[in-house]
């Protein structure tokens, strides 16, 4: 009995273990954040803070993080929320949020937390899946609790889809 194995021409990409094959419609959002500072996630272009469009919702299902100030043993973390305003990029606390939402409502929950023994900056860039919902109108964002001194840019992946 002979094995075949069928190489697929459609093109994927992997993230935190998921994989994304509607490319067309795949958001990815960046946000920068340092300590205690929280940032509105943005598509890579933007200048503003990512809103979600009317009778729609927006779907976190992945995450990517890199920082060229993290050294070996930082323990960093970032938490998932989103709010009714824009924020702002690596700015304020999490007072600066309007009406913040957090996974489980609450804000001690949705902490992606990742802790390095061993940190290569340039080739390092942990990542992992989770799924949270953003409703319509609202914004997008993270909150860091990283190491003092450490900048943490994070891409979130995901899609809007009808609510």
């Amino acid at each position: 009995m002979s094995t075949y194995a069928v190489i697929s021409t459609r093109p994927v990409v992997v993230v935190g273990g998921r994989v994304f094959t509607d490319l067309t419609n795949l958001i990815v959002l960046y946000g920068l954040v340092t300590a205690s500072k929280v940032s509105t996630l943005r598509k890579h272009n933007g200048t503003a803070g990512y809103q979600v469009a009317a009778s729609k919702k927006f779907q976190f299902w992945a995450w990517e993080m890199d920082s060229d100030t993290q050294t070996a043993g930082d323990a960093n973390s970032f938490k998932i929320v989103y709010a009714d305003n824009d924020a702002g990029v690596n700015t304020g606390s999490s007072a600066t949020f309007t009406n913040p939402e957090y996974p489980g409502d609450h804000a001690s929950l949705g902490n992606v937390y990742y802790v390095t023994t061993t940190f290569n900056a340039r080739s390092d860039t942990p990542s992992g899946s989770f799924y949270f919902e953003a409703p319509a109108s609202k914004y997008p964002a993270i909150e860091g609790a990283s190491t003092a001194g450490v900048t943490l840019r994070l891409e979130i992946w995901g899609y809007e889809v009808a609510a």
